[in-house]
């Protein structure tokens, strides 16, 4: 198991391997690799979770261009400094991806889950 850490800007490829890095917001740690099934996927204030944007509340999705992620993933959230998760979400806790379509994906507190209601920004 391997911390994966998102270094890719908003709409590009998560499948590319060059996109994820084993340390937060170092660009010369790129090319770790992309998070498989054991893996853990990091989204923190240094690379994608800045926005309210990057997340659909009405429909409880996040998007990332052709993210590549498997139903059951783990990914980490931490947002930046000044940002917020949106409710109920928490930072540094552990979500399973559920629902992911080839862009879009929900996050679930368990594997196999129901998706978290995503309540507000």
């Amino acid at each position: 198991m391997a911390d994966r850490y998102w270094l890719g800007a908003a709409g590009t490829d998560a499948n590319d391997t060059n996109n994820w890095g084993s340390a937060s917001g170092d660009m010369g740690s790129a090319g770790a690799g992309v998070p498989g099934a054991a893996d853990v996927a990091i989204f923190d204030g240094q690379t994608y979770v800045k926005s309210g944007t990057s997340v659909d509340v009405s429909a409880n999705a996040f998007t990332i261009s052709s993210h590549g992620f498997n139903n059951n993933d783990r990914i980490w959230l931490i947002p930046d400094t000044g940002y917020t998760l949106p409710e109920p979400l928490q930072e540094r806790t552990i979500y399973h991806i559920v629902n992911k379509s080839t862009h879009t994906f929900e996050v679930s507190e368990s594997s196999g889950g129901a998706a978290v209601d995503i309540t507000s920004e």
